[in-house]
């Protein structure tokens, strides 16, 4: 946290300041310290602080040749330069802290902060200007001791925001060592890292008064989270642990490690209280943490919240919460929908191993519909262990279901339930306050960020006039009017029994404002009225102040009046004293009965015990003799274990010589195995190849038995042409005289017809007789081939 404001200087008269300096060198300077040297300290004192006008500065940490030494303030600086030692190990032997800082040591009392000294604020400080990298300053160290003052309180040590590193950390460590004036150490949103959350941790494991750490954000990896678990797990006292992240700023993570960690420290620490919210848990870590919380019975309440989590993993969580003792859980931020709400709803019921533990449940922010809702209010129905439900930032935009009507009529045990910003309009809230007006059981309800206008607040302000337990009402930032805002009114007019309203951030008129004040006169059971953010006049405002205040006084005054007729309803009837007395005379007449036949059971006892110590004694020399007949055997038994324990040490060896054996030739074995292997794969491989060169061999001799076969055809036939060839130019060569025909036409025109018709012929049977006969290149292939 950053020191902003200033603290003004407040000097004193001379005496005063005289005789404050002289109980600061009681308490600060060591014993056997003479008023001369206090003197010379004095003096000393104020003439440095004459000549240093400037103040001191803390030296550059990354220089280590500077003349100052680093991070060393006046008062250290002046010690350590007269007695060369640390003032964690000695005091100044002449020294006081008024004559180093006369400004801010002028009044003890302002320096006093319970259960630390100024020498331990100043040294926290100082390690503070370390880790910021900012120098001491005499002002801006008297502004921490005042913030220290105020924060400081009720066994409270907190440091929040407050820049806290490892050098803090390990000085916060130091001086709560054997500290017994604080039980809750708070240092949320610092830079602590892993190094000062283990090195603090280490430190205070040996204070037997912390009960409460709280580490949130401060920029813890998986690794340092489960060491700090590791740490906090064996330590006696602190039963609250807080490790959650706030914010994105410095935020703490725990992963799997960390999960692991948690799971052993339910299993074997005495945590009751554990806030690891916004830690990027996961699924896979929650499966730890379900593991150790099943049967756990020692924590109380678990905020899980904002973990990435959705149904995954969700029934078996509701199963070991049935198992445990826990009374809080929060679920809030993570995505279990309408179908997480029945692994809850279950839970609620009490359908797992046992009744339902949980008294407060938060699954706010969670997607869940109206669907979800409908499963948690019919659960609800029966459940008499919870009484605190926040349902808050889910959107219910379809309305609300019969079973919510149903609920708050047979429920009777939840007291507290927020429905804020969850979409609500007003045609979806009927079946809310309609069950609301016979309600028994709501304290608060919360249905503020919604989108409610004055027909949704009339039906509101029907139920309200019913019901006769409901104390709290939020309508904060909805759409109220004065047609809402009047019936709201009205309905105070009825109800006696609802304290605080809040219609903060609404439009509510004078009208309504008006009624309002009339009302807050009338019924003096309003205590709270907010219409803050409201186009009301301040005249209303101010009526309705003060009628608030009247009936507080009011409540104050009939306060004891209702205390005393509560008391006088919850004493008892005489009658029924004299009753419970007469049984408790009765009780002690069988009680003094029965210390009589306690007394002769008693004698029994005594002779049966005598009677016993007789036998025992005999028993005692008995085992005596079989002790030492034992021994003898015990003797005899070494002897042949050591006999035994030889030959089978010599028996060993043999087998392992043997098994070795065995081995090699097993192994010679194996190797002949393998070439015989080899050799038939040779065998078959060579089988394989001959055949396949004899079906090759096989192949070309049916083919050249069928080209011969082709060649002596085409022989044939080419003869049997060329004969016919013969013939036909013999036939022209020496052709037939045919009759004469009568002279019709030329003899040179017929014989020129004969021979193209003889020539057509021949090119006929030429052209077949070549495409049945190969070629001599044909011929010539596969005579070569047939060699071949």
């Amino acid at each position: 946290m950053s020191f902003s404001f200033q603290m003004k200087d407040s000097y004193k008269p001379k005496s005063i300041v005289e005789s404050s300096w002289t109980k600061l060198e009681n308490i600060f300077s060591t014993r056997g310290t003479s008023e001369s040297s206090t003197k010379k300290s004095r003096s000393k004192s104020t003439d440095n602080s004459k000549k240093r006008k400037n103040p001191y500065f803390i030296s550059d940490f990354r220089n280590q040749s500077t003349t100052r030494s680093n991070n060393i303030s006046p008062l250290r600086r002046k010690i350590i330069t007269n007695d060369n030692r640390d003032i964690s190990t000695s005091r100044p032997t002449s020294l006081s802290v008024s004559s180093l800082y006369p400004k801010v040591y002028n009044s003890p009392v302002k320096l006093s902060v319970p259960g630390l000294s100024t020498l331990q604020l100043h040294r926290i400080y100082e390690a503070r200007c370390k880790d910021l990298l900012i120098p001491v300053l005499l002002d801006q160290e008297r502004i921490f001791f005042n913030f220290c003052l105020k924060h400081f309180k009720n066994r409270r040590f907190e440091l929040n925001e407050s820049g806290i590193g490892v050098e803090s950390a390990i000085a916060i460590g130091e001086i709560l060592l054997n500290n017994e004036e604080f039980a809750y150490l708070e240092l949320a949103k610092n830079k602590m890292g892993d190094e000062g959350a283990i090195e603090l941790t280490k430190l205070i494991c040996k204070n037997r008064f912390l009960v409460h750490l709280d580490m949130s954000s401060n920029d813890i990896s998986p690794e340092g989270a489960s060491t700090v678990i590791n740490l906090i797990a064996d330590h006696p006292t602190i039963v609250s642990l807080n490790l959650s992240s706030n914010e994105a700023l410095h935020r703490n993570r725990l992963g799997v490690l960390g999960a692991i960690a948690i799971q052993k420290a339910l299993q074997s620490s005495i945590l009751g209280f554990i806030n690891i919210s916004g830690t990027s848990l996961g699924n896979d870590g929650l499966v730890y943490i379900i593991e150790g919380l099943r049967n756990n019975q020692s924590l109380v309440s678990l905020n899980l919240s904002n973990n990435g989590l959705g149904t995954e993993g969700l029934d078996k969580l509701s199963q070991s919460i049935s198992t445990s003792s826990l009374r809080m859980l929060g679920f809030s931020q993570n995505r279990i929908g309408n179908d997480g709400c029945s692994y809850i709803s279950s839970l609620l019921a009490g359908n797992y191993d046992g009744p339902c533990p949980l008294e407060s449940l938060d699954i706010s922010k969670n997607e869940i519909g109206t669907k979800g809702l409908a499963k948690l209010f019919f659960s609800l129905k029966g459940n008499t262990q919870l009484h605190t439900l926040n349902l808050e930032k889910n959107p219910f935009s379809t309305g609300l279901s019969s079973s919510c009507q149903q609920f708050l009529i047979e429920n009777e045990h939840l007291k507290y339930l927020n429905l804020s910003g969850c979409e609500l309009k007003s045609e979806g809230i009927h079946m809310l306050f309609t069950g609301l007006a016979k309600n028994k059981g709501l304290i608060s309800l919360d249905i503020s960020s919604n989108d409610i206008d004055d027909i949704g607040i009339e039906i509101i302000a029907s139920g309200i006039a019913g019901n006769q337990n409901l104390k709290l009402l939020d309508l904060s930032s909805n759409k109220i009017k004065n047609r809402g805002g009047c019936a709201l009114a009205n309905a105070f007019k009825i109800n006696r029994t609802l304290e605080d309203l809040n219609l903060k951030e609404n439009s509510i008129k004078n009208i309504a404002g008006q009624l309002f004040s009339e009302v807050s006169r009338y019924n003096t059971n309003i205590l709270r009225l907010n219409l803050e953010a409201n186009q009301i006049n301040f005249k209303y405002f101010n009526e309705i102040k003060q009628n608030l205040a009247h009936n507080k006084q009011l409540h104050i005054k009939n306060l004891i009046p209702k205390l005393k007729n509560k008391l006088e309803d919850m004493q008892f009837d005489e009658r029924a004293i004299e009753e419970i007395k007469e049984q408790t005379e009765l009780r002690k007449r069988e009680r003094e009965e029965q210390m009589q036949k306690l007394y002769k059971l008693n004698e029994k006892y005594e002779e049966v015990k005598y009677t016993e110590y007789q036998r025992f004694l005999e028993l005692e020399n008995e085992l005596k003799s079989y002790r030492e007949t034992s021994i003898e055997l015990s003797k005899s038994l070494d002897f042949l274990s050591l006999e035994i324990n030889k030959e089978t040490i010599r028996g060993n060896n043999e087998v392992n010589e043997w098994f070795q054996k065995i081995g090699n030739e097993k192994a010679a074995c194996k190797q002949l195995e393998r070439e015989k292997t080899r050799l038939k794969e040779e065998i078959n491989l060579k089988k394989c190849q001959n055949q396949s060169e004899i079906d090759n061999f096989k192949e070309k001799v049916e083919k050249e038995e069928t080209s011969k076969r082709n060649a002596e055809i085409t022989l044939s036939y080419i003869k049997r042409k060329l004969e016919e060839k013969k013939l036909a130019l013999n036939a022209i060569k020496h052709p037939k005289v045919p009759a004469r025909e009568p002279k019709t036409f030329l003899a040179s025109e017929k014989l020129a017809s004969t021979k193209k018709q003889n020539h057509r012929i021949i090119a006929i049977e030429s052209r077949t007789i070549d495409s049945n006969t190969p070629s001599p290149i044909k011929l010539r292939r596969t005579k070569s081939s047939g060699r071949s």
